[in-house]
């Protein structure tokens, strides 16, 4: 979970042109949650609670490789900014490296004569 006061801050992908736009989607997430808890009165602890959770859910699906390396870069950030635990991020990390190779491995058969 995040320290701070404020919710992190969403880049605005016009200002930063190599900014993720899956990690963009995800912090959108977060940040309303994030919000949307605090204005009803449910706390910061809560808050910060519901906006991780928001912010899994958005995460890519691990279809194609894209969305393979999509979904790294939002664990990843997710990791860096305290929405997604060491433990979580570990498991999610390891399901993207066999969803990976499961596309490779596609891929590969795809490209033997047969």
């Amino acid at each position: 979970m995040t320290t701070e006061c404020e919710p992190p801050s969403v880049p605005n992908p016009t200002d930063l042109p190599e900014v993720n736009h899956a990690i963009t989607l995800c912090m959108e997430a977060w940040t309303h949650e994030y919000q949307s808890v605090l204005q009803s009165d449910g706390g910061r602890y809560a808050a910060e609670a519901a906006a991780a959770a928001a912010y899994r859910r958005s995460l890519p699906t691990l279809m194609g490789m894209d969305n393979i390396q999509n979904f790294i870069a939002c664990v990843a950030h997710g990791l860096a900014i305290g929405s997604i635990e060491g433990a979580s991020a570990s498991r999610l990390l390891y399901a993207a490296q066999v969803a990976r190779s499961a596309t490779n491995t596609s891929k590969a058969q795809k490209k033997l004569p047969g």
